[in-house]
């Protein structure tokens, strides 16, 4: 059960025509390169307890305001390798901080560190 089979669906479902005839969808700017990541919306409401989302992932940047949903959802999908629409803590842990790295390029090292040391699943106390 992953974004596969429903991923195509989800995408099209909301594309409509524009005047112009380019494709469009909701009036949010952020919009058009989030539409895959919907799913993993989706999926996170059935996730077990005590893993990662990217509803959860989302919390933890957020806390910026110069991240983007698109970088949020990228930095997830790059972390999700099985395509379940989570990860468990220890995968988050292990690959967290790289896969954030690589897809929100605003933040620093250091910050990185910051906001994933105030995530109560990420520290292994």
């Amino acid at each position: 059960r992953g974004l596969s089979s429903s991923m195509t669906s989800s995408m099209t479902s909301s594309i409509s025509p524009s005047k112009n005839g380019v494709r469009a969808t909701m009036k949010d700017p952020d919009h058009n390169c989030c539409d895959v990541f919907r799913e993993y919306v989706r999926l996170a409401e059935a996730a077990p307890r005590n893993t990662i989302t990217i509803k959860t992932l989302g919390d933890i940047l957020k806390q910026r305001k110069d991240v983007t949903r698109a970088e949020i959802g990228a930095a997830f999908f790059a972390l999700d390798t099985e395509n379940k629409g989570y990860v468990s803590r220890q995968t988050f842990i292990q690959r967290g901080k790289e896969c954030i790295q690589a897809n929100c390029r605003s933040l620093s090292s250091p910050i990185i560190e910051n906001l994933l040391n105030k995530c109560p699943l990420y520290n292994t106390l």
